[in-house]
């Protein structure tokens, strides 16, 4: 059943019209929609995808997402990427949500409960023979329709094996798989945990590791065992089935293929044999939580980014000690996203859209990098509508520098394609750009020339790096470099990025080596 429209929603998607609300989540709201033959179809308007390459992605994840079978599962239809909104369309499929189907009717039992967990993992094999992880499997993703439970809404799913960039995660804390919190590439074992907690909440009528606080949540999913109820609520062999599928360890849950056996024969799991020996599963990992947390359907869905580290218990990812490597402060993650976008901006300009892209550079910029941006641009007007100049940038890596509260600094690797009539300059280069808090907003302030200025955030005191995280990004400095900015904490150590004094950009997978670190592997990125 949908609900009503609200203020600033859009009366069409596309070629589609929009009757109403079906739910919101972390990547979009879905809406149900009518197409020109009167049918129902469900359209999911996502955030405006300004990165090429992830549209690109993403349009090959659909491909494959066509070829899902559709008996347990709402199928795709329909997608346009470059719209606005983007979208994607899939079937309709009516009828209450897991989530309101426990909620109003209580937990299921005996074999409604069996039925529902064949019908899902059903859904689950069919999804990965596709080459698909679906990655936000939960209780507001399962609808039971007239004919069975069927799984939906695909817009977190990823190409298993794909490329993984951004280690931002999106999804529903209580049913997200441990390794996801780590920013791993996506399996299908993650969607098996996410299926057993789901069933465990229809069993039970509440998540398997609570509906608190998001951290609270999270530590449990990292530590603790689930909470399965008493043999009454759940017993036999589903019980077993579904401890097995809530291991810790990916390697030691079965596949989806394997869980649908075992439910059809009614057996219990044997847990896989366990990697030798295991890498980092074990460890603690410090998690960043964003500070507005969605409801939808009755369960809170969240956007993270999970970093690991030497801790066991949920820190503060500001300050670190000595001991621990702590990631960038959140607001520096949202300062890093606008830099990416800042460098589109700056560097994206057509003779047609002039005066637009002034306007836009003026937006993105402080009063000192906008007098740098548009005063050039101004001096280069008359060229650029003379010569029928189109130049396109897109900002395809990013990494925190150095960060206070009111000045990041980010270093971002990026592609610009400049058109000249019948003739196309493609160039590929690192900058460095420092970020500054205007009210409740990023913009850029400046962008680095060869050397660091003396008032830039990284040659004062501030709030990050500091600690064991500073050592780590020194160790993978050299000869003439210029930056040094973290990407990503991993199990191992970390993924950091390293600008030269020639523009070229690395990525440098960093170590530790006794009590300091070394330089594992280096990967350039390029430039020219």
């Amino acid at each position: 059943m949908s609900l009503p429209l609200r203020p600033g929603d859009p009366e069409r998607i596309g070629r589609y019209r929009v009757l109403g609300r079906l739910g919101a989540g972390g990547q979009g709201v879905v809406f149900l929609a009518t197409r020109h033959d009167g049918r129902q179809v469900a359209v999911k308007a996502l955030p405006r995808i300004s990165d090429e390459a992830a549209r690109h992605r993403m349009a090959a994840e659909l491909d494959l997402l066509r070829r899902v079978s559709g008996f347990c599962t709402a199928q795709v239809l329909d997608a346009d990427l470059t719209a606005d909104p983007p979208h994607i369309v899939t079937e309709y499929v009516a009828g209450p949500s897991l989530a309101e189907l426990v909620r109003h009717e209580g937990p299921l039992r005996g074999g409604a409960l069996e039925r529902l967990a064949v019908a899902t993992a059903t859904a689950l094999t069919a999804i990965h023979r596709a080459g698909i992880a679906h990655l936000d499997l939960s209780p507001r993703n399962v609808i039971i329709g007239s004919d069975g439970p069927r799984v939906v809404d695909f817009g977190l799913a990823r190409a298993v094996g794909g490329p993984t960039t951004d280690p931002l995660i999106t999804g529903t804390p209580a049913f997200i798989a441990p390794e996801q919190l780590a920013g791993h590439p996506p399996a299908p074992s993650a969607d098996v945990f996410s299926w057993a907690a789901t069933l465990a909440y229809a069993a039970t009528g509440r998540p398997p590791f609570g509906d608190d606080a998001v951290p609270t949540v999270v530590y449990r999913v990292l530590h603790q065992e689930p909470d399965l109820g008493t043999d009454t609520e759940l017993g036999g062999f589903l019980r077993a089935i579904l401890k097995t599928c809530l291991a810790k360890d990916p390697a030691l849950r079965p596949s989806a293929q394997d869980l649908l056996y075992h439910l059809v024969d009614r057996t219990p799991l044997q847990p896989a044999e366990a990697p030798t020996p295991a890498r980092g599963w074990r460890r603690g990992w410090i998690v960043a939580v964003a500070a507005v947390v969605l409801i939808a359907g009755g369960l809170g869905t969240a956007m993270w980014r999970g970093w690991p580290s030497d801790g066991g218990r949920p820190a503060s990812p500001g300050k670190g000690s000595s001991g621990v490597l702590a990631p960038p402060p959140l607001y520096a993650l949202e300062a890093g996203a606008t830099a990416r976008t800042a460098y589109a901006t700056i560097n994206s300009y057509g003779y047609k859209t002039l005066a637009k892209d002034l306007r836009a550079v003026d937006d993105a910029t402080t009063g000192r990098a906008g007098v740098e941006y548009t005063g050039h641009l101004q001096d280069q007007a008359r060229h650029i509508r003379d010569e029928k100049i189109v130049q396109r940038a897109v900002a395809s890596e990013s990494g925190i520098v150095a960060a206070r509260a009111d000045r990041v600094v980010v270093l971002v690797w990026g592609q610009i394609n400049t058109t000249k009539g019948s003739t196309s300059d493609y160039h590929l280069g690192g900058v460095v750009m420092e970020m500054r808090s205007v009210g409740t907003v990023w913009k850029l302030d400046h962008v680095w020339p060869q050397n660091p200025q003396p008032n830039s955030a990284e040659m004062t005191t501030g709030e990050w790096p500091s600690g064991r995280t500073t050592t780590l990004l020194s160790a993978a400095s050299g000869n003439g470099t210029r930056a040094i900015a973290l990407e990503a904490l991993t199990s191992t150590g970390a993924r950091v990025f390293r600008l030269d004094a020639d523009g070229t950009v690395s990525r440098l997978n960093v170590v530790p080596d006794g009590s300091s670190f070394r330089v594992e592997s280096s990967r350039e990125l390029g430039a020219s």
